[in-house]
């Protein structure tokens, strides 16, 4: 998968630069998409949901096993956009990560979706998910 740490990130403002290419509902849409694809195991339309952006950097293969290695997390069972926060001016785009509160099989944490905005619209360039207070699944 490819993660928001696999881009150096920094928020470069304080100041919260407003999000106007995409609002709760949409981001809310993108992490159902996202969840959806992810419990069904269907990872070649998880891996076309990113944009071509991140596939040119990431091959199929290489984020078909990195999710192979989220699957310790079980299925996300539910989760809600909280915020986003602005990462930088990048390759003449705004980056955002979008944030959000999950709860997984293995425990309650979060999800970000990191997207990257143009002109001309926007694209998933990466996600990660992460449980505070994991549990073992029993399968």
């Amino acid at each position: 998968m490819f993660r928001e740490n696999d881009i150096k990130q920094e928020v470069v403002s304080s100041v919260e630069v407003p999000l106007k290419a995409i609002d709760k509902e949409m981001a809310n849409e993108i992490i159902n998409e996202i969840k959806e694809y992810y419990n069904n195991d269907d990872i070649e339309s998880l891996y076309n949901v990113m944009g071509e952006y991140a596939r040119v950097l990431v091959t199929y293969e290489d984020f078909e096993e990195s999710i192979m290695g989220m699957k310790v997390l079980g299925k996300m069972k539910n989760s809600s956009y909280t915020h986003h926060s602005y990462i930088q001016k990048k390759d003449g785009a705004d980056w955002y990560t979008l944030n959000y509160v999950a709860k997984y099989e293995a425990g309650d944490g979060e999800a970000t979706v990191t997207i990257m905005v143009k002109d001309n619209g926007w694209e998933v360039v990466g996600f990660r998910f992460n449980v505070f207070n994991f549990k073992k699944i029993n399968k």
